[in-house]
């Protein structure tokens, strides 16, 4: 289980460097992409935290 999460995880973090380095590239050098940039990533992280624990919670409920 633990092995699926890391894969999953490097995964998450390779697509968000490759989107990172596409705007970098077309052209968004500016402040303001790099600031929605880590909103995202922020926002995502969040979100993805939450789905982590509800997971947990449900492992937990149906392995009693």
């Amino acid at each position: 289980m633990k092995d699926v999460l890391q894969i999953i995880a490097v995964c998450i973090a390779v697509l968000y460097t490759y989107d990172f380095a596409k705007g970098l590239i077309t052209g968004r050098k500016n402040l303001d992409g790099a600031i929605e940039w880590v909103n995202r990533g922020y926002c995502f992280g969040l979100g993805l935290l939450i789905v982590f624990v509800v997971f947990v919670l449900l492992i937990k409920v149906f392995s009693k």
